[in-house]
């Protein structure tokens, strides 16, 4: 089976001859905000932090219609429990001083979840220094198709580091040259990883003492 990467189209309206319509701006972290408990993307946002991450609190589901996250910061949700549905792709747009999403409670992904370029620079002896493309307490993948690459952390789960269960319903997983300086060059799961259905693919992952994989 051939997996690919979600294709991403960007449209730029411009008057090349007046400048009558300007390009428009993407959107920035200002403009997330969880209404309802739901966070509603469409577009490009590009999420910036003074602080050294973003956080969101109060959002239980999110639902992308095409939409791109550029992160120049961690993206960080305080929530106990977070869905993703939709059609979502991550890209790191600089090193993070953590993971690019990182999720205080349970994740659940039932869309097209697409993350890139997440190297995660903290040092290992960083409590968050996990984890190269998501840091969450557990993960459940219901449907949809998980593609994870070129992302690393200096200590465990060069893609994803989950501190308690990963479980895996259906849908599909692709990760692709991801990292970790310790174990768990594709995904860490502290306690279990449990696989009831679905498709998981692991391509040139690799960790420096054991699981190059998982």
């Amino acid at each position: 089976m051939t997996l690919t990467s979600p294709s991403i189209q960007v449209s730029l309206d411009s008057n090349v001859q007046g400048g009558e319509d300007p390009v428009k701006e993407p959107n920035t972290e200002k403009d997330l905000e969880c209404v309802d408990g739901t966070l509603e993307l469409k577009g490009t946002y590009q999420v910036h932090a003074k602080e050294g991450y973003h956080e969101l609190s109060g959002c239980h589901r999110v639902i992308a219609e095409d939409a791109k996250l550029e992160l120049f910061a961690p993206l960080v949700f305080d929530s106990t429990s977070l869905e993703f549905e939709g059609h979502l792709t991550v890209v790191a747009k600089a090193p993070m001083a953590g993971s690019c999403l990182r999720v205080s409670g349970q994740v659940v992904i039932s869309g097209d979840f697409f993350v890139k370029d997440c190297q995660n620079q903290l040092p290992v002896k960083h409590m968050y220094a996990h984890g190269g493309g998501i840091h969450v307490l557990n993960m459940l993948q219901r449907s949809g198709q998980i593609t994870i690459e070129n992302c690393s952390s200096k200590r465990y789960g060069g893609a994803i580091y989950v501190e308690d269960s990963f479980t895996q319903e259906g849908g599909e997983m692709m990760l692709k040259h991801c990292q970790a300086g310790a174990e768990g060059g594709g995904v860490f799961a502290e306690k279990n990883f449990t696989q009831n259905n679905g498709v998981l693919q692991v391509e040139d992952c690799s960790a420096v003492f054991g699981g190059g994989a998982l």
